[in-house]
């Protein structure tokens, strides 16, 4: 899937592509298929990376790369998963 997001050009559904990759390595990281982590907004995988921290900060990056969220919802996000660790 990889492969083929590189292959791609931007209007031809690269970005689609890199979405799914996204939801893909957030479900491998939470443990859940596919199709439970595909129902869920952005946000909340997000959140649910943040409890991870460090491990799931390559995919946490990922997912704001390739999917539209509120600034103000990662900001608060990353605050609290900040928080936790101090």
């Amino acid at each position: 899937m990889e492969n083929l997001s590189t292959i791609l050009n931007e209007g031809s559904g690269r970005g689609l592509a890199r979405k799914i990759i996204a939801v893909i390595k957030a479900a491998n990281i939470l443990g859940l298929t596919f199709t439970e982590a595909y129902q869920k907004q952005p946000i909340e995988l997000l959140r649910l990376l943040s409890l991870k921290a460090q491990d799931s900060f390559e995919e946490a990056c990922l997912l704001v790369q390739t999917h539209s969220m509120p600034a103000a919802s990662i900001a608060q996000i990353l605050a609290e998963s900040f928080l936790k660790v101090t």
